[in-house]
């Protein structure tokens, strides 16, 4: 079993997308599989038992052509390097044929003379005929064949679970989320002109941009109300709501035509989720990104809540900050609030 897994370590990561969940299917399919008692399985057998755990039939489907085609070119290679070590052997056989004629003729004195001939050359060509026979079966196993799914055996089935596992597993990255909402934005939006609003609130999505990109951020789900941004590390994450919450009031003066001036709360989060170099933060799901959301709706307004993996950068970068005494889920939970900040109106 060992061997099996050091030979299945890698599937590629280009071909695997998938939620945080997933994960966790996978594991409970290897324990299905695991305790299953037949010694093979179809490919379709797979993908019931796969569907049954919540596995899509198109994913398991392709891990197994991923694990099908990583052993064929691992045999394939092996097959390759056989055929030209045969190869190799024959064509040194033949090379030395330059040798017989002398090796003949010093056979040929005495009575033994005409058979030792006969049966040099014999030896000779036949033994170069075997080889170069020899060689052509290796040189066609050596072949690379299209991969097919018939039947695995349970050891194999395992081996390709553990190995997608490790995939997955390594593809967790630590990222921080900000999210990010303007208090009272319908109210905001009813009560002035429509253009003055649509025109403040491009400005504020503008603002709001350039402050995360500023600090390595990519945003995404852009509303009138806020955003959702994710960042290299916990640090830029809180220094972009220190930032945002420090120049909130420049930008009210400045860019802000209505009357009433934007109000943010900030929420921090941060944690390993399944990403790769080139993901998108709208194609992550989950619950480190969702907790970003729900600390943001327990901050008030000018106020900034961490998550308490994320505590040691707020307390360099912010300074003093409280814990919540009631947090959300029961995790702790710090709250930072500006020097002389009183909070009024809607939470």
């Amino acid at each position: 079993m060992e061997r099996q897994k050091e030979k299945s370590s890698s599937l590629p990561p280009a071909q695997v997308r998938y939620s945080p969940e997933t994960l966790s299917k996978v594991v409970e399919l290897a324990s299905r599989i695991q305790m299953d008692t037949r010694e093979t399985l179809t490919a379709e057998e797979v993908e019931a038992i796969g569907k049954e755990v919540g596995l899509d039939a198109i994913f398991v489907r392709q891990a197994m052509e991923e694990f099908i085609r990583e052993h064929q070119a691992a045999g394939t290679r092996t097959r390759i390097a056989k055929a030209t070590m045969w190869k190799s052997i024959s064509a040194g056989w033949w090379a030395a044929g330059w040798t017989v004629p002398f090796i003949l003729i010093t056979a040929t004195h005495g009575d033994l003379g005409a058979p030792l001939f006969f049966l040099g050359w014999a030896i000779y060509i036949g033994g170069g005929m075997l080889l170069t026979a020899w060689t052509k079966v290796f040189e066609a196993r050596a072949e690379p064949s299209r991969s097919t799914l018939t039947r695995l055996s349970r050891s194999d089935l395992l081996a390709m679970l553990f190995a997608l596992q490790r995939l997955l597993e390594g593809q967790r990255q630590r990222r921080a989320f900000l999210s990010v909402d303007v208090v009272g934005s319908s109210e905001m939006k009813s009560e002035a002109n429509e253009l003055e609003a649509e025109y403040s609130f491009q400005q504020f999505h503008r603002w709001l941009e350039g402050i995360v990109a500023k600090h390595g951020g990519q945003i995404h789900s852009v509303a009138g109300d806020g955003a959702m941004c994710m960042f290299p590390d916990d640090s830029e994450a809180v220094k972009a709501a220190l930032e945002l919450q420090k120049e909130i009031a420049q930008f009210n003066a400045t860019q802000n035509l209505l009357s009433v001036p934007f109000r943010i709360r900030c929420g921090v989060s941060a944690g390993n989720v399944p990403v790769a170099n080139e993901t998108n933060i709208g194609q992550i799901h989950s619950h480190v990104l969702d907790r970003a959301a729900i600390l943001q709706k327990r901050a008030k307004p000018g106020s900034i809540v961490v998550g308490g993996e994320v505590a040691g950068a707020a307390l360099m970068l912010l300074g003093e900050v409280s814990p919540l005494t009631d947090p959300p889920n029961g995790q702790p939970a710090f709250e930072w609030i500006p020097e002389g900040e009183k909070f009024s109106g809607p939470m």
